[in-house]
C-alpha cells in the first residue's frame, strides 16, 4: 500500500508537470498536443526542491536561469515569481492535506484523463487547449464515484451526457468501458496500488 507521504509526492509531481506545461511554458508547448518529458528534467528538478522545503525565490531564480541558459530565452521575472509562487503553495498544500483529500485530488485528476482521453465522444483528446472540455461532467463523475455508485449508473449518466448535453447518439459499449475504467481507477487509488 501506498504510504500518505507517497501518494502526496506523486500529486505534488503532477501539479508540478501541470503548472510548467500549463501555466509557465516558456516554449509555447500548452497549444500543441501534449508531449509527455518535454519539460521533464525540469519538473524533477523543481519537484527536488519543493521536497527540499525550498522557497519561492531560489524555485523563480532556477526557472530563469533555465530560460535563459537551455532554452535561450529572456527570463519573465515577474512570471517565473508568479510560476514558483504557485508551485511552493502546491509544496505546502502536499504537507497539509490529509490522505482522503490526497485521494481525492488524485482520482479527478484521473477522472479528467479518462473523460478527456478515453471517453471523448466530441473527438478533442488531440486538443490541447480543449483539456478542460468535459471538466463540467468529470465533477459530475467524481460524486458517483465517491457515492460508490456502479458501472451501470456512470455509464448512464455518460451516455446521458451524449445525447442530451451534446446531442450525439449514445455509444453504450464506449460508456460501459469508461465506466469500468473509472471504476478501476477508484478502487486503485483506494488500495494504494496506484495502478487499475
Amino acid at each position: 500500500m501506498v504510504s500518505h507521504e507517497e501518494l502526496g509526492e506523486r500529486v505534488l509531481r503532477r501539479q508540478v508537470e501541470d503548472v510548467l506545461y500549463y501555466v509557465w511554458d516558456p516554449l509555447e508547448l500548452s497549444s500543441l498536443p501534449r508531449s509527455e518529458g518535454e519539460y521533464e528534467w525540469y519538473v524533477s528538478k523543481v519537484f527536488a526542491l519543493l521536497l527540499c522545503d525550498e522557497g519561492p525565490e531560489t524555485i523563480s531564480e532556477y526557472l530563469q536561469a533555465m530560460m535563459k541558459d537551455y532554452m535561450e530565452r529572456v527570463p519573465d521575472e515577474a512570471g517565473c515569481d508568479k510560476v514558483a509562487a504557485l508551485l511552493h503553495e502546491h509544496g505546502k498544500d502536499r504537507q497539509m492535506a490529509s490522505r482522503e483529500e490526497l485521494e481525492d485530488r488524485e482520482l479527478r485528476r484521473r477522472i479528467g484523463e479518462v473523460l478527456h482521453y478515453v471517453w471523448d465522444p466530441i473527438g478533442v483528446s488531440t486538443v490541447a487547449c480543449a483539456r478542460g472540455e468535459y471538466d463540467a461532467y468529470a465533477s459530475e463523475v467524481f460524486v458517483l464515484l465517491f457515492r460508490e455508485e456502479g458501472a451501470e449508473t456512470i455509464s448512464k449518466y455518460l451516455q446521458g451526457v451524449e445525447k442530451d448535453r451534446m446531442g450525439l447518439p449514445p455509444d453504450k459499449k464506449r460508456c460501459d468501458e469508461v465506466a469500468e475504467l473509472l471504476l478501476a481507477h477508484r478502487e486503485a487509488i483506494k488500495e494504494g496500488s496506484g495502478r487499475p
